[in-house]
């Protein structure tokens, strides 16, 4: 589930970073404080990262794909070794695939 959420996460950052170039070129602070619009933004953005990670629990929680069980038959048929303690990510990614 870790790895989905990394993903979800990861896909959203990089709407948030375009999103912050585009709205900066419509920004002009000239005779604003300075220091309060810079609060402003720190505050949103922590209030924005912990709003989405919230979100993006919920939905890898509720996904069907984040959330199969995978067998020990299974990976037996797929031709890997069931290891209870540990999986390494490259052979859980071709299972999920």
């Amino acid at each position: 589930m870790n790895t989905y959420k990394k993903m979800y996460l990861n896909r959203i950052s990089f709407c948030y970073i375009a999103l912050g170039y585009f709205l900066g070129v419509f920004g002009n602070i000239d005779h604003y404080n300075k220091l309060l619009i810079a609060v402003f933004v720190v505050v949103l953005a922590l209030l924005i990262i912990i709003l989405s990670r919230c979100i993006v629990a919920l939905v890898v929680k509720h996904s069907k794909i984040a959330n199969i069980e995978i067998t020990p038959k299974e990976l037996e048929r797929l031709g890997i070794k069931p290891s209870i303690e540990s999986i390494p990510d490259e052979e859980l990614n071709e299972i999920l695939d």
